[in-house]
Order: C-alpha cells, then structure tokens, then sequence
C-alpha cells in the first residue's frame, strides 16, 4: 500500500480525501500544519503529497521548498484555492498544480493515480 500526505487545514477537504483514496487502497496521513507534515515525513516512507498553500499564512511554500531540498524524488500535488499563484514560479518546483473545488475532486484522484502508478 501507498501513503499518501495530505497537508491541509480545512477539516472538511482533509476528510474529502482521506474517503476517496482510502477507498482506492491508498493509507492517508493527514498533517493540519507544517510542523506535524515535517514530522510525518521524517518518520514515515511517503510516497506523494497533496500539499495546500495557505496552512495558517502562505507557509505550504516554504513547506514545498524543504521537501524538494530533502526528498527531491517524492512528487508534491499542490491542491490550493488559488488560482492566481499557478504562474508563481515557485510552483514549478511541485510536480502538479489543481484548483481545490469539489468540480475537480476526479481530476485530482486522476492525478494521484498518475503519480503512483
């Protein structure tokens, strides 16, 4: 089985997709801030991330940064709101870019199976 890091702070789309990819045989751990993501990803072997920009401020940046540095291998998907930072080039350093909206839920598990198969 592969696990998959969700980091987002919104309780409701943390368990939108903890549902669906459960189903889909994939183990979810679920981070609310960066300090509990850096832990989970210095303690478990993940294989993708679902990253959110905006955890408590702009942060999922920075969180983004040190896990390219760190885990240069290990796909990041940022899953965000915004749809003005796709053309921040910060975000060329993530291996995908999806809008966050419920239209685009099979977009994004489309996108999990692509990075883990």
């Amino acid at each position: 089985m592969q696990d998959i890091l969700i980091v987002d702070d919104q309780p409701y789309m943390m368990q939108l997709f903890t549902t669906e990819l459960m189903d889909k045989n994939y183990t979810i751990i679920g981070a609310e801030d960066i300090e509990k993501a850096r832990e989970y990803l210095d303690s478990y072997k993940i294989d993708l991330v679902i990253l959110d920009l905006y955890i408590n401020g702009f942060n999922g940046w920075d969180l983004l940064e040190s896990i390219k540095q760190k885990y240069p291998d290990l796909p990041v998907l940022i899953v965000t709101a915004y749809d003005n930072l796709m053309n921040d080039p910060r975000a060329k350093q993530a291996d995908g870019y999806l809008l966050k909206n419920l239209n685009n839920v099979d977009l994004i598990y489309q996108k999990v199976e692509e990075f883990l198969h």
